[in-house]
Protein backbone atom coordinates (compact mmCIF):
# COMPACT_ATOMS: atom_id res chain seq x y z
CA UNK A 1 0.00 0.00 0.00
CA UNK A 2 1.36 3.40 -1.04
CA UNK A 3 1.30 5.86 1.87
CA UNK A 4 1.73 9.62 2.17
CA UNK A 5 2.64 10.37 5.78
CA UNK A 6 2.12 13.83 7.29
CA UNK A 7 3.44 12.70 10.69
CA UNK A 8 7.24 12.67 11.10
CA UNK A 9 7.17 10.05 13.88
CA UNK A 10 5.04 7.71 11.78
CA UNK A 11 7.09 8.32 8.63
CA UNK A 12 10.22 7.05 10.35
CA UNK A 13 8.32 4.16 11.91
CA UNK A 14 6.68 3.07 8.65
CA UNK A 15 9.97 3.15 6.78
CA UNK A 16 11.64 1.19 9.57
CA UNK A 17 8.90 -1.42 9.17
CA UNK A 18 9.23 -1.62 5.39
CA UNK A 19 5.99 0.21 4.47
CA UNK A 20 5.96 1.95 1.07
CA UNK A 21 6.02 5.66 1.99
CA UNK A 22 5.87 7.75 -1.20
CA UNK A 23 5.24 11.24 0.22
CA UNK A 24 6.22 13.10 3.38
CA UNK A 25 6.44 16.45 5.16
CA UNK A 26 9.57 18.59 5.19
CA UNK A 27 9.87 17.73 8.89
CA UNK A 28 10.12 14.00 8.16
CA UNK A 29 13.89 13.71 8.44
CA UNK A 30 14.45 10.09 9.53
CA UNK A 31 15.80 7.67 8.39
CA UNK A 32 18.16 10.19 6.82
CA UNK A 33 19.33 8.16 3.84
CA UNK A 34 15.94 6.74 2.90
CA UNK A 35 14.06 10.01 3.26
CA UNK A 36 16.08 11.79 0.58
CA UNK A 37 14.26 9.99 -2.21
CA UNK A 38 10.72 10.64 -0.94
CA UNK A 39 8.93 13.75 -2.29
CA UNK A 40 7.85 16.50 0.12
CA UNK A 41 4.17 17.47 -0.12
CA UNK A 42 4.08 20.09 2.65
CA UNK A 43 4.52 20.41 6.40
CA UNK A 44 2.60 19.14 9.41
CA UNK A 45 0.28 22.19 9.21
CA UNK A 46 0.21 22.74 5.44
CA UNK A 47 -0.14 20.51 2.39
CA UNK A 48 -0.05 20.89 -1.41
CA UNK A 49 -2.93 18.83 -2.75
CA UNK A 50 -1.63 19.00 -6.32
CA UNK A 51 1.55 17.22 -5.20
CA UNK A 52 -0.51 14.70 -3.23
CA UNK A 53 -2.68 13.94 -6.27
CA UNK A 54 0.34 13.50 -8.54
CA UNK A 55 1.73 10.71 -6.35
CA UNK A 56 -1.39 8.52 -6.66
CA UNK A 57 -1.14 7.20 -3.12
CA UNK A 58 -3.56 4.71 -1.58
CA UNK A 59 -3.82 6.45 1.79
CA UNK A 60 -2.95 9.65 3.63
CA UNK A 61 -1.69 9.20 7.20
CA UNK A 62 -2.51 11.94 9.73
CA UNK A 63 -2.48 12.39 13.50
CA UNK A 64 -5.09 14.33 15.47
CA UNK A 65 -2.45 16.02 17.64
CA UNK A 66 0.00 16.73 14.82
CA UNK A 67 -2.19 17.83 11.91
CA UNK A 68 -5.14 20.26 11.57
CA UNK A 69 -8.66 18.91 11.07
CA UNK A 70 -9.02 20.51 7.64
CA UNK A 71 -6.41 18.14 6.20
CA UNK A 72 -8.78 15.25 6.85
CA UNK A 73 -11.84 17.19 5.72
CA UNK A 74 -10.24 18.21 2.40
CA UNK A 75 -8.31 15.01 1.69
CA UNK A 76 -8.87 13.88 -1.93
CA UNK A 77 -8.02 10.28 -1.00
CA UNK A 78 -8.75 7.88 1.89
CA UNK A 79 -7.02 8.79 5.15
CA UNK A 80 -6.14 7.34 8.53
CA UNK A 81 -5.85 9.57 11.60
CA UNK A 82 -4.06 8.26 14.67
CA UNK A 83 -4.47 9.88 18.08
CA UNK A 84 -1.34 9.60 20.21
CA UNK A 85 -1.54 11.47 23.51
CA UNK A 86 0.63 9.16 25.59
CA UNK A 87 2.61 5.92 25.61
CA UNK A 88 -0.52 3.97 26.49
CA UNK A 89 -2.00 4.82 23.07
CA UNK A 90 0.79 3.25 21.04
CA UNK A 91 -0.11 -0.46 21.36
CA UNK A 92 -3.55 0.37 19.95
CA UNK A 93 -2.29 2.71 17.21
CA UNK A 94 0.52 0.40 16.03
CA UNK A 95 -1.96 -2.49 15.89
CA UNK A 96 -4.46 -0.43 13.89
CA UNK A 97 -1.81 0.73 11.42
CA UNK A 98 -0.33 -2.75 11.14
CA UNK A 99 -3.70 -4.30 10.32
CA UNK A 100 -4.68 -1.59 7.84
CA UNK A 101 -1.34 -1.52 6.04
CA UNK A 102 -0.71 -5.25 6.26
CA UNK A 103 2.54 -4.86 8.21
CA UNK A 104 3.55 -7.61 10.61
CA UNK A 105 6.47 -5.47 11.81
CA UNK A 106 4.07 -2.71 12.92
CA UNK A 107 2.04 -5.31 14.81
CA UNK A 108 5.22 -6.46 16.55
CA UNK A 109 6.03 -2.86 17.50
CA UNK A 110 2.62 -2.64 19.12
CA UNK A 111 3.33 -5.76 21.17
CA UNK A 112 6.65 -4.33 22.33
CA UNK A 113 4.91 -1.13 23.45
CA UNK A 114 2.35 -3.28 25.25
CA UNK A 115 5.15 -4.83 27.32
CA UNK A 116 6.20 -1.34 28.45
CA UNK A 117 2.64 -0.27 29.35
CA UNK A 118 2.19 0.69 32.96
CA UNK A 119 5.90 0.57 33.74
CA UNK A 120 7.60 3.38 35.64
CA UNK A 121 11.34 3.29 36.18
CA UNK A 122 12.99 4.40 39.39
CA UNK A 123 14.82 7.72 39.10
CA UNK A 124 18.54 6.94 39.22
CA UNK A 125 19.83 10.45 39.89
CA UNK A 126 20.71 13.37 37.68
CA UNK A 127 24.02 11.81 36.66
CA UNK A 128 21.89 9.34 34.64
CA UNK A 129 19.36 11.86 33.31
CA UNK A 130 17.49 10.25 30.35
CA UNK A 131 18.01 11.90 26.98
CA UNK A 132 20.77 14.20 28.23
CA UNK A 133 22.81 15.98 25.57
CA UNK A 134 24.74 18.21 27.96
CA UNK A 135 24.44 20.03 31.26
CA UNK A 136 24.27 23.79 30.80
CA UNK A 137 24.05 24.58 34.51
CA UNK A 138 24.61 21.47 36.68
CA UNK A 139 21.77 20.53 39.04
CA UNK A 140 21.65 21.48 42.69
CA UNK A 141 20.82 19.02 45.47
CA UNK A 142 17.59 20.84 46.29
CA UNK A 143 15.78 20.21 42.98
CA UNK A 144 12.06 19.58 43.51
CA UNK A 145 10.48 20.89 40.31
CA UNK A 146 11.18 19.90 36.71
CA UNK A 147 9.93 21.85 33.70
CA UNK A 148 10.28 20.43 30.19
CA UNK A 149 10.74 23.56 28.04
CA UNK A 150 9.85 23.58 24.34
CA UNK A 151 9.93 27.31 23.43
CA UNK A 152 11.31 30.73 24.34
CA UNK A 153 9.71 34.16 23.74
CA UNK A 154 7.28 33.23 25.13
CA UNK A 155 8.47 30.48 27.44
CA UNK A 156 6.42 27.34 26.81
CA UNK A 157 6.38 23.98 28.55
CA UNK A 158 4.51 20.66 28.45
CA UNK A 159 2.11 19.31 31.04
CA UNK A 160 1.91 15.77 32.38
CA UNK A 161 -1.05 15.18 30.06
CA UNK A 162 1.07 14.95 26.89
CA UNK A 163 3.12 12.31 25.12
CA UNK A 164 6.30 13.91 26.47
CA UNK A 165 4.77 13.89 29.94
CA UNK A 166 4.14 10.15 29.65
CA UNK A 167 7.77 9.56 28.64
CA UNK A 168 8.97 11.60 31.63
CA UNK A 169 6.73 9.52 33.89
CA UNK A 170 8.07 6.25 32.43
CA UNK A 171 11.61 7.57 32.95
CA UNK A 172 10.99 8.15 36.66
CA UNK A 173 10.82 11.93 36.35
CA UNK A 174 7.05 12.33 36.50
CA UNK A 175 6.84 13.08 40.22
CA UNK A 176 9.11 16.10 39.79
CA UNK A 177 7.42 17.45 36.66
CA UNK A 178 5.46 20.65 37.20
CA UNK A 179 1.89 19.99 36.11
CA UNK A 180 0.21 22.72 34.12
CA UNK A 181 -3.48 22.98 33.35
CA UNK A 182 -2.99 23.30 29.58
CA UNK A 183 -1.05 20.68 27.56
CA UNK A 184 1.41 23.22 26.11
CA UNK A 185 1.20 26.31 28.34
CA UNK A 186 3.05 29.57 28.36
CA UNK A 187 4.70 30.24 31.71
CA UNK A 188 6.72 32.89 33.50
CA UNK A 189 10.19 31.76 34.47
CA UNK A 190 10.25 34.11 37.45
CA UNK A 191 7.32 32.22 39.02
CA UNK A 192 9.66 29.35 39.87
CA UNK A 193 12.40 29.27 42.50
CA UNK A 194 15.84 28.90 40.83
CA UNK A 195 17.12 26.96 43.84
CA UNK A 196 14.58 24.16 43.42
CA UNK A 197 13.79 24.17 39.68
CA UNK A 198 15.40 22.21 36.85
CA UNK A 199 14.73 23.22 33.25
CA UNK A 200 14.96 20.48 30.63
CA UNK A 201 15.41 22.53 27.46
CA UNK A 202 14.46 20.43 24.44
CA UNK A 203 16.63 20.41 21.32
CA UNK A 204 13.39 20.82 19.32
CA UNK A 205 11.15 22.46 18.24
CA UNK A 206 13.01 25.51 19.59
CA UNK A 207 16.78 25.36 18.85
CA UNK A 208 17.96 25.59 22.45
CA UNK A 209 21.19 23.92 21.39
CA UNK A 210 22.12 27.19 19.68
CA UNK A 211 21.28 29.25 22.78
CA UNK A 212 23.70 27.73 25.29
CA UNK A 213 25.45 31.02 26.07
CA UNK A 214 22.10 32.63 26.92
CA UNK A 215 20.96 29.65 28.99
CA UNK A 216 24.16 29.82 31.05
CA UNK A 217 23.16 33.30 32.25
CA UNK A 218 19.96 32.01 33.86
CA UNK A 219 20.04 31.21 37.61
CA UNK A 220 18.45 27.79 37.11
CA UNK A 221 19.74 24.25 36.83
CA UNK A 222 19.47 23.55 33.10
CA UNK A 223 19.99 20.51 30.90
CA UNK A 224 19.82 20.34 27.11
CA UNK A 225 17.94 17.14 26.23
CA UNK A 226 17.21 15.26 23.01
CA UNK A 227 13.75 16.37 21.95
CA UNK A 228 13.40 13.57 19.39
CA UNK A 229 13.83 10.90 22.08
CA UNK A 230 11.08 12.44 24.20
CA UNK A 231 8.58 13.45 21.52
CA UNK A 232 8.93 11.19 18.45
CA UNK A 233 6.49 8.36 19.15
CA UNK A 234 6.87 5.08 17.29
CA UNK A 235 10.14 3.34 16.48
CA UNK A 236 12.37 6.08 17.92
CA UNK A 237 10.63 6.34 21.29
CA UNK A 238 10.46 2.54 21.55
CA UNK A 239 14.22 2.22 21.15
CA UNK A 240 14.78 5.04 23.67
CA UNK A 241 12.45 3.51 26.27
CA UNK A 242 13.67 -0.06 25.86
CA UNK A 243 17.26 1.13 26.34
CA UNK A 244 16.21 2.95 29.53
CA UNK A 245 14.55 -0.18 30.87
CA UNK A 246 17.41 -2.50 29.97
CA UNK A 247 20.52 -0.29 29.45
CA UNK A 248 23.32 -1.76 27.35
Amino acid sequence: MRVISMVPSWTETLLTCGVDVIGRTRFCIHPKETIKNIPVVGGTKDIHWNKVNSLKADILLLDKEENPLWMAEQAPLPYLASHVQGLSDLPRECKALGEHLGSEKLLQLGKRFEKLSGHQLTFQGFEKLPGLIKWVNPPQDSIKNLIYVIWKDPWMAVSKNTFIGSVLKFSGLGDMQVDFEKPYPEFKLEDFDPATTLLLCSSEPYPFGKKIDFLKTLPYSIALVDGESFSWFGARSLKFLENLEAPL
